[in-house]
């Protein structure tokens, strides 16, 4: 009850909410470019063999540990290895204050295929976009930037499951329980795609929070929080 009327009854309320109009600052643009594959795509400094990159190696959704990996160079791009659970990691500044766009390696999730995006995303709530191809992480990201975002699975080109987030790119208007149903499903579609963590989604837009220690990635790059810098994951080229 509240100023004397029922406003709520077995756990549910007695009205019907109504979202109210907002401005345009509130109804989630995402400011980013359209991607392609190449935006997804890390750069080696050789043309091919093999080089050692730093992966950040989920242990836990607040913690992060170094794990250096030997991948395959070709026509100079690095390569994920889903054999050895390297995935790429990309963090898209959303908010057109500078376009800044960042790569990296994470392991722990162990996907075979696809990839998974969100624009919800503590501290910053830039873009984040994980996956085993680039082909796949320009379509979760252009997904994202064309729905004003949201949390998106693909695979193989095609979209599994979406949540969309129009407010801000972080909030909805769907009730609790559509969101939870949804939330389920979109972590359901990443075990699908070989993840076996309780909760991929959640532990992927958990990586630009540089509070957790040992490593993250903002829109500005790679970051060991332990040193206080951001960091190149090419560690070695390998002869």
């Amino acid at each position: 009850m509240t100023n004397g009327k029922m406003v709520a009854k077995n756990h549910k309320l007695s009205y019907e909410l109504k979202a109210p109009e907002r401005s345009p600052i509130l109804k989630g643009k995402l400011k980013c470019k359209m991607t392609g594959k190449e935006d997804f795509e890390y750069k080696a400094p050789v043309e091919s063999g093999k080089v050692k990159v730093l992966s950040m190696d989920v242990k836990g959704p607040f913690v992060r540990k170094r794990r250096d990996v030997v991948l395959e160079v070709k026509e100079g791009i690095v390569q994920p290895d889903t054999v050895q659970d390297v995935l790429m990691v990309s963090v898209l500044e959303r908010f057109g204050k500078n376009g800044n766009k960042a790569l990296a390696f994470a392991s722990g999730w162990k996907l075979k295929k696809g990839a998974m995006a969100s624009s919800a995303a503590p501290d910053d709530n830039n873009l984040v976009v994980m996956g085993a191809n680039a082909e796949d992480m320009s379509i979760a990201a252009n997904y994202l930037i064309e729905q004003g975002g949201g949390q998106v699975v693909v695979c193989d080109g095609e979209i599994k499951e979406f949540l969309p987030l129009p407010v801000g790119g972080i909030v909805t208007d769907l009730e609790p329980e559509e969101v939870a149903a949804r939330e389920k499903r979109i972590d359901q579609a990443a075990r699908d795609l070989g993840s076996d963590l309780p909760d991929p989604m959640m532990y992927m837009f958990f990586l630009p929070i540089t509070a957790i220690p040992d490593y993250a990635i903002t829109d500005a790059g790679p970051v060991d929080y332990v040193n206080l810098r951001c960091f190149d994951p090419i560690l070695e080229v390998l002869k």
